[in-house]
């Protein structure tokens, strides 16, 4: 189906189907009530007879994952940001300054490892957008550079909060958050969940 201007585009439909089959809409998780409107968001890229590419996909299949990571959980509070790469990308040839202020230097050095840095400073700052959106501030609740993406060598992404952002999260209730990531080549998404402690 690669390259029909269907819409919607037939994956995305079976994605809408297993969502209204699987456990996550048996009452047990909202969850996909708070990512529905990301879901069609995303899928909205896909009208007016274009159509879905792999990267929107990627960030369909991402949502959904995040859903299921959080089920069984205690969710205080979740938040979502859609970047466009091509942003950033001309933010950072602009302003050389923009990675300085806004990220650690652990996540710039992880960054500056691709030849085309862009996707990985977008996805990181898409990260740190949720995690304002999650505590309800955005931007003006912290610095950006107190919230880290924080990534091993072959280990999942996590969240490092330190300053004004770690004393909102503790005054939220959070307890510890889990963090999705995808991106394409013109978007970076980025899913996080602030998780209280089980009562």
């Amino acid at each position: 189906m690669a390259g029909s201007s269907q819409w919607p585009h037939p994956r995305a439909l079976r994605h809408r189907e297993r969502s209204r089959r699987g456990s996550l809409s048996d009452g047990r998780c909202r969850i996909p009530t708070v990512l529905s409107p990301i879901i069609d968001r995303v899928q909205r890229f896909g009208r007016d007879g274009a159509a879905v590419s792999r990267g929107e996909e990627r960030i369909v299949a991402a949502s959904d994952g995040a859903a299921r990571q959080v089920v069984g959980r205690v969710v205080v509070c979740v938040g979502t940001d859609l970047v466009d790469v091509d942003d950033i990308r001309a933010l950072l040839a602009r302003q050389p300054r923009f990675a300085d202020r806004h990220f650690t230097p652990g996540e710039s050095a992880y960054c500056l490892l691709e030849n085309d840095p862009a996707e990985r400073f977008a996805v990181r700052f898409a990260a740190k957008e949720a995690v304002l959106k999650a505590l309800g501030t955005g931007l003006s609740g912290s610095a950006l550079r107190e919230i880290e993406v924080v990534r091993g060598h072959s280990g999942p992404p996590a969240l490092a909060l330190a300053g004004r952002a770690a004393a909102l999260a503790e005054a939220a209730g959070v307890h510890s958050w889990l963090i999705t990531l995808t991106h394409s080549r013109h978007l970076a998404y980025a899913f996080v969940a602030g998780v209280g402690q089980p009562s």
